[in-house]
């Protein structure tokens, strides 16, 4: 398929409604195992897309975190070239170094989230990397 693209005939996206979830159902026939799961996050304005999310396999919860953001619209069009910058996010689920290594700089996290945040009361920096800065 086509992933990292700002072409919305690739994409989709659900009604926001306040209070209520938006899922995704995934059926396979049979068993199967999964290392890694890859996600792209709503790019055609990606202030629209997904922040916090949840995999959950037969009803039970397996992973809860923070979807990185698309990057901006101008930011993938200059980086482009012939071909999108890829800005999927993993969810690993092996031990399998060969996957994890391959997937490493697609993990994304809270922290990463923590860093990019900036926390400020009437123009004075409180806390974020900004401060760290100072």
């Amino acid at each position: 398929g086509v992933n990292a693209t700002l072409d919305d005939r690739h994409m989709w996206l659900t009604p926001h409604n306040p209070g209520a979830t938006a899922t995704v159902s995934i059926t396979f026939p049979a068993p199967i195992t999964i290392g890694v799961i890859r996600l792209w996050n709503y790019s055609k304005t990606p202030t629209r897309g997904v922040k916090n999310f949840a995999l959950l396999l037969d009803g039970a919860l397996i992973f809860q975190g923070v979807m990185r953001a698309a990057p901006p619209r101008e930011q993938l069009v200059s980086a482009m070239g012939d071909r999108p910058a890829d800005f999927v996010q993993s969810v690993i689920f092996t031990d399998n170094q060969a996957i994890i290594d391959a997937e490493a700089e697609h993990i994304y996290n809270q922290e990463e989230l923590d860093d990019e945040m900036v926390i400020m009361d009437n123009g004075t920096v409180l806390a974020g990397k900004r401060a760290n800065m100072e």
